[in-house]
């Protein structure tokens, strides 16, 4: 009553049939183990992508979180207080905390204010 798998293959250089036979309980053992491998490395691969995800994620908000909040800012110098008291340039707490980089410029107020003849002449050009 036992049953009994049978593979069949021919040779063609030696004009042969090679004939394998095997128990069923080892073929289901060989095929169960495969199985239960192949599980164990897709469990490992999902967690490792749901680690990398969520360290990923954890990032992103970390950067988001980075200018959210009320931000105390000198209504005459414009220098920004940080979580430790100190104040900073704008320029310097903006760098610090984001990836932002600035190029210096002058609005045309402060262009006319702080210098006026130069002022005048770009005026007259256009």
């Amino acid at each position: 009553g036992q049953v009994v798998h049978t593979n069949i293959r021919y040779i063609k250089e030696f004009e042969w049939y090679l004939v394998v036979e095997q128990p069923e309980k080892e073929t289901i053992k060989q095929i169960f183990i495969t199985l239960i491998i192949n599980l164990v490395i897709c469990v490992a691969i999902t967690i490792v992508v749901l680690i990398l995800i969520n360290l990923s994620v954890t990032a992103y908000q970390n950067r988001i979180e980075t200018l959210r909040g009320i931000v105390p800012i000198c209504s005459y110098c414009k220098q920004i207080r940080d979580d430790k008291g100190y104040w900073n340039r704008v320029e310097a707490f903006v760098a610090k905390h984001t990836e932002a980089q600035f190029s210096h410029s002058i609005c045309p107020t402060c262009m006319e204010e702080h210098y006026p003849e130069e002022y005048k002449d770009i005026k007259e050009k256009k």
